[in-house]
């Protein structure tokens, strides 16, 4: 081994703590980048291939009811490939060890003479799926089956058409219009009350009446079809039985919950290496500089006996490199691990069949790339300056630095501030380049810290406006259909009710121009006090006497306007 190689092991164990400071941020880089773009990368994948396998559909309507005689019109649509049909209905369940009665919504699966089902498949992950004869046979959704601690063989109790019937849970099933399944009032739902019935065609119309007939429908494209132009014809044709307004696939409740997960996990995977590549560019840089500063005479020797300004460049380099590829072999084995956790939750959340983490080797390598370089940049500055360093040179101390009146000394502050604060003022002005990068590091650093601990407090904020201002509610009631408002009085005289609000919500499409968008209107009493309409500030606002108010996000989604 040549002597600048045992320099450059004896410089790696002297300064084994700077090494370990470099390697470590630097890791947080790599980790971040292995961990959430192989996330990223690995869902996307697992949703693509999964939406190929079971035709998931480009169009959704939902409406009262229609006869099955609809579905030809739909199917002659221009631009439609394909279309299915089917009977969607909320009923009630007894889950067995659940103290509620939870809302089931039952799915219709094709029957046997019925046309067989092309979009949106189900697949059985755990069990069967029902037999084509059965009546009493229903898959239900993965998440449901897990926090109820229900597995094939099970049995069911649901309230069909004011009777109770008994259902045998004969699998555990997934679809791709339910990968997220809580469609039963949002995130507030407790997730035990709420599960997805894929039922046999005999017992879907039995708990609905609705025998050659259907309410929720399927839409395949064909290549080249323009959406907006299927999405209006169906509109037209559905529009007497009660249709709610198809809305495209971006607009599908599900898709939209995982293509919001993909793109905060993306933000992530880019945004937080930025912070660690900008520490690491300084420590490397600050190690090296006071490294080399130390080593002057030193250098001295290694030129005088032979060696070159390029070897002694490679020397320095050579460890900023070490200190940098131990980093990257920590941050990928904590990334992988985190990684696969950070999939497993997504599994649980999302239930994607065959999801499981891949690195992205292809952003990997380029964060890797930029990683790296930005961290030899750091160092580039302090090993020029050692290459460079001719030998008498470096023999001699350093020049000492030129004092002079400073701005501190000019305003006659030099007396009045103690030693310790003159000292401190006279090196950010002697030296502003490093006082400015040393700033800029603690900076980045609690810049992460606010900003991940931010997000408890606007968690917080949220909960604060959103259930203590705004919807003020003890106890909410969905009703699967309509009664009259006379019930007030019946929900009124309950015991320990003190008050009573009614809503109505019904589905619409808002048009403004040429953009439209399909929501829930919802109508609301005057003097409200129990549900209020509320800003982020949580300041309330009443009914408008006229008209519709709409929120902000809405407003500049439609370009609207008061």
């Amino acid at each position: 081994m040549m002597a600048i190689d045992r320099k450059l092991l004896r410089d790696l164990w002297r300064t084994r703590a700077q090494v370990a400071s470099i390697a470590l941020v630097l890791s947080g880089g790599v980790l971040t980048v292995v961990a959430l773009r192989g996330a990223v990368t690995s869902l996307q994948r697992a949703r693509d291939e999964y939406y190929v396998a079971a035709r998931f559909a480009d169009v959704f309507a939902s409406l009262t009811r229609a006869p099955d005689a609809v579905r030809a019109r739909l199917e002659a649509v221009p631009g439609v490939a394909g279309v299915d049909t089917r009977v969607v209905k909320d009923v009630r369940l007894d889950v067995p060890g659940f103290d509620r009665p939870a809302t089931g919504r039952l799915i219709q699966l094709p029957g046997p003479r019925d046309p067989p089902q092309r979009l949106d498949r189900v697949r059985a992950v755990r069990g069967r799926m029902i037999v084509p004869d059965a009546e009493d046979e229903v898959v239900i959704s993965g998440r449901f089956a897990e926090v109820n601690g229900l597995e094939p063989g099970d049995t069911l109790a649901a309230v069909i058409n004011e009777r109770r019937a008994r259902l045998r849970v004969v699998g555990i099933g997934s679809a791709p219009d339910f990968l997220y399944e809580q469609v039963g009032g949002g995130p507030a739902v407790d997730e035990r009350a709420f599960g997805l019935l894929w039922a046999p065609s005999a017992l879907v119309e039995a708990a609905t009446g609705m025998r050659g007939a259907f309410n929720d429908v399927a839409i395949q494209l064909a290549p080249g079809a323009r959406e907006s132009d299927v999405i209006a014809s169906v509109d037209s044709i559905l529009a007497r039985y009660g249709g709610r307004g198809a809305i495209a696939r971006s607009e599908q409740l599900s898709h939209r919950v995982v293509e919001n997960e993909l793109a905060q996990l993306s933000v992530m995977g880019w945004a937080f290496p930025v912070f660690f590549v900008a520490v690491a560019a300084f420590l490397t840089g600050t190690v090296l500089s006071r490294l080399i500063a130390t080593e002057r005479e030193q250098i001295a020797v290694l030129k005088a006996f032979g060696y070159t300004d390029g070897a002694v460049a490679r020397h320095y380099l050579t460890f900023a490199l070490l200190a940098i590829l131990i980093g990257v072999a920590i941050g990928i084995g904590i990334g992988s691990w985190l990684g696969r956790a950070i999939t497993q939750l997504y599994l649980e959340f999302l239930r994607v069949p065959g999801l499981r983490f891949r690195i992205d080797w292809g952003a990997m390598t380029l964060a890797l790339v930029v990683l790296c370089l930005a961290a030899l940049a750091g160092a580039v500055r302090a090993v020029l300056g050692a290459a460079r360093l001719p030998p008498a040179e470096a023999l001699r101390p350093p020049t000492p630095a030129r004092y002079r009146m400073l701005l501190l000394d000019r305003l006659g502050l030099g007396g009045v501030l103690p030693a310790s604060a003159r000292m401190v003022l006279r090196g950010i002005e002697r030296r502003p380049s490093r006082a400015l990068l040393g700033a800029a590091g603690i900076a980045a650093a609690l810049a992460m810290m606010t900003g991940a601990l931010s997000l408890f407090d606007a968690s917080g904020r949220m909960i604060d406006v959103q259930f203590r201002i705004g919807h003020r509610e003890t106890l909410a009631v969905q009703l699967v259909s309509s009664v009259p408002a006379s019930m007030r009085a019946r929900f009124r005289a309950l015991p320990g009710v003190t008050r009573v609000e009614i809503a109505r919500m019904i589905p619409v499409r808002i048009h403004v121009g040429g953009r439209a968008r399909t929501m829930g209107l919802t109508g609301l009493e005057r003097g409200a006090d129990v549900f209020r309409l509320v800003d982020v500030r949580g300041a309330t606002y009443e009914i408008p006497p006229d008209g519709i108010a709409l929120s902000a996000t809405v407003a500049r989604a439609l370009g609207a306007r008061a």
